[in-house]
């Protein structure tokens, strides 16, 4: 059935709300009597243009969703669920795709599913129980922009019947708040920061790794610390999202809620994969240098990037990793013939930028099951690194360092979720790793997680981010 998306006529947001009570009704007199067959159904309205972060910020769902594509105009809020698929038990990514395809309208292309995987199910504490293994969703109503113009959608799931379906989503749109407040812009300082693992441990890690790799038990380890602030009152995760995300126009910015007060946000510069079609694409993104003080000092330092056999070693690792398995996936790959300079606000990295056609039946779960963990977050050999750093790293990642994004029919894209951080109520828990291979050195080591850690740290008001 196709859906009314009335493209032509521009609505407000109270309009369009008007107009989706008007559709649902007219759908609950036709669908029963129809006997529909179909799973879902997408309806969509053209709004004018919104901030998009401040209308999900005055939601007062409990699930809530933001997604903004990296160099590109799409940014998505997502309001309740139409449907969701969670894995609880060990992940099996043939199976989570498989059910995901089944749920979403062909006619729509964006009729999508959001959420992400964690980085090892292995070692996954109860802190990250709302999110578990793999949990994806379908919103309820979405807000999203893609360049074209701003859109209000509703997505109709049909769980039992399509009664039930459009009465839930009369309740739920009888809840949708119209208002758009601006986003609070100050943001209150910590009173406190803990690192996890301080920076002896730390020191201790990273050599015990330098002395596994003289031994040739692995060419890299990735190690990751985590560095918890604690704040006098409940923090507003959208606030901070906000300044992050004027602050990162060039990466991937993302928030998944599933719980009040609970959110899990971030900005990756570092794309996973992307497929459209049946063409994909993938980067290596490894070795890392600040940003410096103007354009002289900024030259020096991708001179030295580029020059330096420690940083181009942990590159290698990620780009054959990648190499071998696009192969697997591929009829064709091609790749850039050396790695060139990634400048971002929050620094300067190696990147080696992938593409491919895949293989016939080749879909997305065995895509992920392939490329998920990366060198650039786990290490090499993978397994190995992976269990090295459940034993090192006293924390669990949870969905930091896995992937994150949304799927669909015609095109998925998933970012690594680096840079990030889960807010908890009074606390924000940031995550930064660096790989650690032949020539690493533990306080240059710590730094480079120190200058990853930045994007967020420089939000913190009066230096505060040093507080002990």
């Amino acid at each position: 059935m196709p859906t009314d998306t009335s493209h032509q006529q521009v609505h407000s947001l109270k309009e369009a709300r008007t107009f989706l009570k008007q559709k649902l009704e007219r759908l609950q007199e036709i669908l029963p009597s129809e006997g529909r067959a179909e799973a879902t159904l997408r309806l969509t309205i053209r709004v004018e243009p919104q901030d998009i972060l401040a209308w999900l910020s005055c939601q007062r769902s409990s699930r809530k969703l933001f997604w903004s594509q990296r160099n590109e105009p799409f940014q998505l809020a997502g309001v309740g669920v139409s449907h969701e698929i969670e894995w609880r038990s060990a992940v099996n990514h043939e199976s989570v795709i498989t059910k995901l395809r089944a749920g979403i309208d062909p006619q729509e292309p964006y009729s999508r599913y959001y959420g992400g995987i964690c980085f090892d199910e292995n070692n996954l504490t109860a802190e990250w129980f709302n999110f578990g293994p793999c949990r994806f969703f379908m919103p309820r109503f979405e807000l999203f922009s893609n360049g074209e113009g701003c859109f209000l959608a509703c997505n109709l799931y049909k769980s039992s019947d399509w009664e039930t379906t459009l009465a839930a989503a009369h309740r739920e749109l009888h809840e949708l708040s119209d208002d758009v407040h601006p986003v609070p812009v100050k943001f209150p300082a910590p009173v406190s920061r803990e690192d996890q693992p301080a920076k002896e441990q730390w020191t201790y890690n990273v050599e015990s790794i330098l002395d596994a790799v003289r031994k040739k038990r692995f060419g890299k380890v990735v190690v990751a610390r985590r560095s918890v602030f604690a704040f006098e009152q409940p923090v507003n995760a959208f606030g901070l999202l906000d300044r992050l995300r004027q602050n990162a126009t060039d990466c991937y910015v993302f928030a998944f809620q599933f719980k009040a007060d609970e959110v899990f946000v971030g900005a990756s510069p570092e794309q996973l994969y992307r497929r459209e079609g049946t063409n994909v694409s993938s980067e290596a993104v490894a070795g890392t240098r600040r940003r410096g003080g103007g354009s002289t000092e900024d030259e020096r330092l991708k001179t030295e990037l580029c020059g330096s056999g420690k940083d181009l070693s942990e590159h290698s690792f990620v780009v054959e990793m990648l190499e071998h398995t696009l192969q697997k996936l591929c009829v064709q790959v091609k790749q850039d013939s050396r790695p060139e300079i990634l400048t971002l606000n929050g620094g300067h990295h190696l990147i080696t930028r992938f593409t491919g056609k895949l293989g016939k039946d080749v879909n997305d779960g065995t895509i992920l099951s392939l490329l998920h963990p990366t060198p650039a977050v786990a290490g090499s050999p993978t397994a190995q690194a992976m269990t090295e750093i459940a034993k090192l790293e006293p924390f669990s990642r949870g969905w930091y360092a896995g992937p994150v994004g949304y799927l669909g029919l015609d095109r998925s894209e998933f970012a690594v979720a680096i840079r990030s951080g889960l807010i908890k109520d009074r606390t924000v828990q940031l995550y930064a790793g660096a790989g650690i291979v032949n020539g690493s050195l533990p306080h240059d080591e710590w730094n480079e997680v120190e200058d990853k850690l930045n994007g967020f740290l420089t939000l913190f008001p009066n230096e505060s981010a040093n507080i002990s």
